[in-house]
């Protein structure tokens, strides 16, 4: 026999009609939305148009399937037709300028729907929680877009704006409204023109510890928290100048701090500045331009006392580093900038060295891992201006893995 559903589809209540056709001594027609469940569907006295209720679930292509049974319990092949099915009202929400924002600086805003339907077809927007005055906005499903609107004035500090909407589907289903009101979703943002403050300064730093992925080098941007009195501060612009070029935004921040990726050899300027939650923005804040340089290991800068060694390998900073496992051999920079980071690698084989900055003791550092790490940023020392200073790596010989890298000294000037 042959079976179609007679409602076009897509369909808005659970009934629908199935025209059959009988394929001989049929009597009795078994229905279900799957093959497995038509063995435990109840038969039916044959008929056409049948008559059939379907499941409650969720909206979408249904399959209904048809199977005949003559008096002896024969049955045949099951045959099957699909429909849409959308029984659900359409479920949504309304952010002004999106979820992220609290707040507005302008009458003129931008209507967004998070967690709406993608059916959505038609959206009847109100100033008014009576939707007085609503105006109904035909969308394209699926609708993932925002809607210019305009809000009631007076556009003054502190005063809440909202808005109010109803969604209808494809379907020709509408939103439920909420309870006792005649609106099923609301907005509110409250009027902030106030811009945050943002103050200096913008300290870089190199990134410890870290690890080097290639030669891009991380860089840490920390600067004092922006403050706001209506909305708050939401988030951060970072952008930066490389050599002179125009500014690029490169983060969004939601804290007062920021890491990137440099190279040596070039100049860079970076730019910062704060967005409250009505995206109003600070004034920006810059640091000085900085100069990335990396001393390697046969650097003639970089100076090496006692018995040292040097290692080739693609997985160093370089194509080389310089290794030692003998205590008290040492490698010292004297350089001019505000920042600078010791380059190694940690490993099994790996000890303990002394890191002295400008003469004075600052850190001992544990070089000793249980895999090997190459390119790895194992201190850094900054100061708030350029000025020369004088690192020393010593190595300490550590009983069992004495061994030592000195990769590459990198220095922010």
């Amino acid at each position: 026999g042959t079976m179609s559903i007679v409602e076009p589809g897509p369909v808005t209540s659970p009934t629908i009609h199935l025209t059959l056709t009988n394929p001989g001594a049929a009597t009795r027609v078994r229905v279900a939305e799957s093959l497995a469940g038509l063995t435990s569907a109840t038969p039916v006295a044959y008929g056409t148009p049948l008559t059939y209720s379907l499941l409650p679930g969720l909206d979408g292509t249904r399959t209904v399937y048809v199977e005949w049974l003559d008096d002896a319990g024969n049955a045949s092949a099951a045959v099957s037709d699909t429909i849409v099915v959308d029984l659900r009202h359409p479920v949504g929400t309304v952010a002004i300028n999106g979820p992220s924002y609290t707040g507005v600086h302008s009458l003129a805003v931008n209507l967004y729907f998070p967690s709406t339907d993608t059916d959505i077809d038609q959206i009847t927007i109100s100033n008014s929680p009576t939707m007085a005055g609503a105006i109904t906005k035909a969308v394209t499903a699926p609708f993932t877009g925002a809607i210019p609107w305009i809000l009631p004035g007076p556009l003054t500090n502190r005063v809440v704006k909202h808005v109010y909407v109803t969604f209808h589907d494809q379907a020709g289903n509408t939103s439920d409204v909420v309870s006792g009101q005649v609106y099923s979703a609301t907005d509110s943002a409250v009027v902030d023109l106030t811009k945050p403050v943002l103050h200096s300064p913008v300290t870089a730093r190199w990134a410890t510890p870290s690890t080097l992925t290639g030669t891009a080098i991380p860089l840490r941007l920390t600067w004092p928290a922006a403050t706001d009195t209506i909305t708050g501060v939401g988030s951060y612009r970072v952008l930066v100048s490389r050599d002179g070029g125009a500014y690029l935004v490169i983060g969004a921040p939601t804290t007062a701090t920021f890491t990137t990726l440099v190279s040596a050899s070039h100049t860079y300027r970076f730019r910062v500045y704060a967005v409250d939650r009505a995206a109003n923005t600070s004034l920006s804040v810059y640091t000085s331009t900085m100069r990335t340089i990396a001393y390697q290991d046969n650097s003639a800068s970089v100076h090496f006392s006692g018995s040292w060694g040097t290692s080739a390998s693609p997985s160093f900073y370089g194509g080389t580093a310089r290794y030692s496992n003998t205590r008290t051999a040492s490698a010292s920079l004297t350089f001019s900038g505000r920042s600078v980071s010791w380059m190694a690698a940690l490993g099994p084989t790996r000890g303990q060295a002394r890191v002295y900055v400008d003469g004075t003791l600052i850190s001992t550092i544990n070089l000793n891992s249980l895999s090997t790490t190459e390119r790895r940023l194992v201190f850094a020392r900054t100061w708030s201006s350029v000025g020369t200073h004088v690192i020393k790596v010593v190595v300490l010989g550590t009983a069992g893995h004495p061994r030592v890298d000195v990769d590459t000294f990198l220095v922010l000037r």
